[in-house]
Formats: structure tokens, C-alpha cells, sequence
């Protein structure tokens, strides 16, 4: 299945938990959200945080999904993921993550997204700084390029960055030092 086939069915689905009081609200995170916010980047699949009391039930109604296989993975107390639902599609390959947010810096990233237009879909999309303290916060070499790009992008808009929410967020996430690494090499006061 496309992957923007994925996003739209994804979507809806979200929509009608929120709906239903299941989760109380979600975000469109990773790959897409990035090229929502900056420059479009090739990605394999659709990520979302989503915030929720209701873990088991949400995993179930991820699991009654026609077409897929879900998956529950949790994490231990120190992992910045505690509880991640890996959505497969009928090859076996990874087509989506739901991850719950369980910090009050993850809802706050979920509170602050707004939403945009993305593949003719509306889509709650977490503001340009708060996808970098995500990115930071995961840490791979992508997530790292990721989160250059967002600050390059967000720099060279009129609005700008808001380096304050950035700089509070980052603090909480506790990732200040990675984000004040970034800043200086792209030349960005803050």
C-alpha cells in the first residue's frame, strides 16, 4: 500500500479514537513531519506520538486494523520510548510507529502542533522547534540531519526560530547541550 494511502487511512483512524476518548490527541512525527516543516525527505514509513491513558486499549484497536499486524514494544523507565506500537503491513515490512507519549515534554510537543495540508490530508504537525527537540532526543545520524535542516529552514523564515521555546523544551527533553552544539555550528544565536 502507498504510503499516502497509509497517512490518510492512519489519520482517519486517529481521528475517530479522538473521537471516541481513546487518545486524547496525537501528532504527525518523523520523516513526513519533517517534510512538512522543511524540505521534503524520502521516508519508508508514517510515525505519530500519540498521547493516551488508554495503552491496551489503543494497542487493541491498532491490532483490529484489516491489513496490518501490530506489534507492542515497551521500554524499561529510563527509555526516553516506553511504550511503541509497530504497525506492519502484509509483507512484513514496517509501515508505521505509534509512540506514547509518556513525558510532560511529549504532550506539550502534541499541544503545540498545529494542522497543516499533507497529501490533501489535515494532519496535526508539531511546530518546526519542537520536531527538533524530537530529533535531538532520538539522536541517530538521520534524526541529527533531520534537526540541521529544521533550524536552516525555520531560520530563513520571517517568523523565524522561537529559541525560547526551543531552549525550555530542550531543557526538559534534556537535550540543551546537543541543541546549543547545533546552533553554534549552524552559526545561530539563540
Amino acid at each position: 500500500m502507498p504510503l499516502k494511502k497509509i497517512l490518510e487511512q492512519l489519520n482517519n483512524f486517529l481521528r475517530k479514537l479522538k473521537e471516541k476518548k481513546t487518545i486524547d490527541n496525537y501528532a504527525l512525527i518523523g520523516g513526513l513531519a519533517i517534510s512538512a516543516r522543511s524540505k521534503p525527505r524520502a521516508t519508508k514509513d508514517v510515525d505519530f506520538l500519540v498521547s493516551t491513558e488508554f495503552e491496551d486499549k489503543f494497542f487493541k484497536e491498532v491490532a483490529s486494523l484489516p491489513g496490518f499486524k501490530a506489534e507492542l514494544k515497551k521500554g524499561d523507565s529510563g527509555d526516553p520510548i516506553r511504550v511503541l506500537i509497530r504497525l506492519y503491513g502484509k509483507d512484513q515490512t514496517a509501515v508505521a510507529d505509534f509512540i506514547i507519549s509518556h513525558l510532560n515534554w511529549q504532550q506539550e510537543v502534541i499541544d503545540n502542533a498545529t494542522e497543516i495540508e499533507l497529501e490533501k490530508e489535515k494532519i496535526p504537525v508539531p511546530q518546526a522547534e519542537d520536531l527538533v527537540v524530537l530529533k535531538l532526543k532520538a539522536g541517530s545520524p538521520q534524526d541529527l540531519l533531520d534537526a540541521e535542516e529544521l533550524l536552516k529552514a525555520t531560520a530563513q523564515k520571517p517568523e523565524g526560530i522561537n529559541f525560547e521555546r526551543t531552549n525550555t523544551l530542550a531543557r526538559e527533553a534534556r537535550v540543551d547541550k546537543n541543541l546549543a552544539a547545533l546552533l553554534k555550528k549552524l552559526k545561530l544565536s539563540h
